[in-house]
C-alpha cells in the first residue's frame, strides 16, 4: 500500500518537471482548441508520442509514430516501454501495444488549465492506469503505471483531425 503511494507521488513529481521542462510554443486557434474539448468530451481522441521518460534512465526520442487511441470505452495503446518487468508472460507478452476496454474513465481539471484523463484498463497480461495530461495548447503529457512493470511515461501532442 506505501509503495503505490510513493510511485503515485512520484508520478505526479515527474509529470509536474516533464510539463514544466517541455515548454511549447504550440499554438492552436479557437477553433482548434473548441475541436479539442470537443475531442476529449466525446472519448474521441488520439495521442502522437515523440519523448519516453523511462522511471529508471536517460529520456528517449521516438522516431517511430507511436500512439495513444481513446475511441469511446476502448482504447488502442501503440507505446514503446523501457524498463524492468516484475512479472511478465514467458516471450515478454504484450507490453504497452494492445487494445482493450477502458475500466474507468474521469475527467478533471488540472493545474495550467490542463485536462487530467484518467483510465483503467486490463490487458490480457496487466493491469494498466493511465494519467492524460492534455494543455490547451494540445501538448499532452502520459504516465503510464503498469502492475506487472515499472512506471513510464510519455511526452507528445494531440492530433487534431482537419
Amino acid at each position: 500500500m506505501v509503495m503505490k503511494w510513493i510511485v503515485k507521488i512520484l508520478a505526479v513529481v515527474f509529470l509536474t518537471v516533464a510539463a514544466f521542462s517541455c515548454g511549447s510554443t504550440r499554438q492552436l486557434t479557437v477553433d482548434q482548441q473548441y475541436q479539442l474539448k470537443e475531442a476529449i468530451g466525446n472519448r474521441d481522441f488520439k495521442v502522437d508520442v515523440n519523448r519516453a521518460y523511462p522511471l529508471s534512465g536517460r529520456s528517449i526520442n521516438l522516431t517511430s509514430p507511436y500512439a495513444l487511441t481513446v475511441k469511446g470505452d476502448s482504447i488502442k495503446s501503440y507505446l514503446p516501454y523501457f524498463g524492468r518487468a516484475y512479472s511478465i508472460p514467458y516471450g515478454g507478452g504484450e507490453g504497452l501495444n494492445f487494445e482493450g476496454k477502458i475500466n474507468n474513465y474521469t475527467v478533471e481539471s488540472g493545474k495550467k488549465n490542463a485536462t487530467v484523463i484518467t483510465m483503467d484498463i486490463t490487458s490480457s497480461d496487466d493491469r494498466i492506469n493511465y494519467v492524460v495530461q492534455i494543455y490547451p495548447n494540445g501538448v499532452a503529457s502520459i504516465y503510464v503505471t503498469p502492475q506487472n512493470r515499472q512506471a513510464i511515461s510519455f511526452d507528445g501532442e494531440v492530433d487534431l483531425k482537419d
